[in-house]
């Protein structure tokens, strides 16, 4: 099998997974299919720091996040009151969405094949970014780098945090075949 794929076409992640990735996985470490490393999910967190007592930029933040993710993000509210940061409990501070199925992959293909091209100053994604239950994190300083997002409208660019959850891991080295393989 090879690891070339054409980008001149669309590339269906969830089909190459199917076809490909599942294929290699269970060779290379002799797994039996319901052992196969695989996504669970993809989470968007946002917080907005000092401008979420601005109703009006975090409906903006939140119409964003609903246009990157292909739907609407749950609000999360303080749990605490924080006075350096001037947040009390119950406030809106942040906004999140989970991703699952085709809407994970169709996310994720925008991600790697649109978003991450547009960073300027990209140098690659970590290998060492997994946390401890082997998730892989992935932090977008600019949101902007998104083609969903208007920049003109943007008056203060927020930052997002990616988490994608990976099942049926027990060490680095898979999650990283895993994604790799997936994705080259």
């Amino acid at each position: 099998m090879t690891n070339i794929v054409n980008i001149t076409e669309p590339i269906d992640l969830l089909d190459r997974y199917k076809t490909y990735t599942v294929k290699f996985l269970q060779e290379k470490y002799s797994l039996k299919p319901m052992r196969t490393p695989k996504l669970d999910k993809i989470v968007l967190t946002t917080t907005l720091g000092g401008l979420t007592s601005d109703k009006n930029y975090f409906k903006l933040a939140q119409e964003n996040i609903a246009l990157i993710a292909g739907q609407q993000p749950v609000t999360t509210i303080a749990k605490k009151s924080v006075a350096s940061f001037k947040v009390r409990a119950g406030m809106d501070v942040g906004l999140k969405v989970a991703l699952r199925k085709r809407k994970m992959y169709d996310f994720l293909n925008r991600l790697v094949y649109i978003t991450l091209p547009r960073i300027r100053d990209f140098k690659g994604l970590d290998k060492n970014a997994f946390d401890a239950q082997f998730n892989y994190n992935i932090g977008i300083k600019d949101c902007t780098s998104f083609h969903e997002v208007d920049m003109l409208k943007m008056t203060k660019p927020f930052g997002v945090n990616i988490t994608i959850r990976l099942k049926n891991i027990d060490k680095h080295e898979k999650g990283i075949d895993l994604l790799q393989s997936l994705l080259l």
